[in-house]
């Protein structure tokens, strides 16, 4: 199955957000930009996911609600606690193959958190070995894997962060 696996867009901290749980943090600014600019780059590569699914923290809900917003063929999130900080890659093909028939042949994306991006990207692609690169927030990586007993193939990645530019003051 081809999945978009993406950490969270970034995220204030609990100070700057005001809020008392990790699981309330909400997006920045730059992070709402950085999710317009996935769902660009994915619109332009002619990739037409057939689900979003998320963790339920609030940063990866609103990481793919404006992912699903701003996608060619709009979709609605899916938060499934499965995919809760502490997730692998069983949970992940688990969520996919329960939430829609096609997994095998259709596009998915996943945002969950790190360090569960970069165990996955592992245990799929480097034979459970760490994942040699560190994943910062808004990091996308598309990958084709159906099981955790075959490995898996990194179709593309790129980084937001290296690709937005901050904006000028005015």
């Amino acid at each position: 199955m081809k999945i978009i696996l993406l950490r969270h867009c970034e995220s204030l901290s609990r100070k700057q957000a005001k809020v008392e749980h990790d699981a309330e943090r909400p997006l920045s600014e730059t992070g709402r930009r950085q999710g317009k600019f996935i769902a660009k780059t994915i619109n332009n590569l002619g990739i037409s996911p057939e689900a979003i699914f998320c963790s339920p923290f609030v940063r990866t809900q609103q990481s793919a609600q404006i992912i699903g917003y701003n996608l060619k063929r709009q979709q609605t999130p899916i938060p499934v606690s499965l995919l809760a900080p502490g997730s692998g890659l069983s949970d992940l093909l688990a969520v996919c193959r329960n939430y829609h028939e096609n997994y095998k042949e259709d596009w998915m994306i996943a945002i969950l958190h790190e360090p569960d991006v970069s165990f996955i990207l592992g245990t799929s692609l480097c034979s459970g070995a760490e994942y040699p690169v560190l994943v910062h927030e808004g990091d996308m990586f598309a990958i084709d894997v159906n099981s955790e007993q075959e490995p898996g193939k990194m179709l593309f990645s790129f980084s937001t962060s290296q690709m937005l530019v901050e904006e000028p003051e005015k």
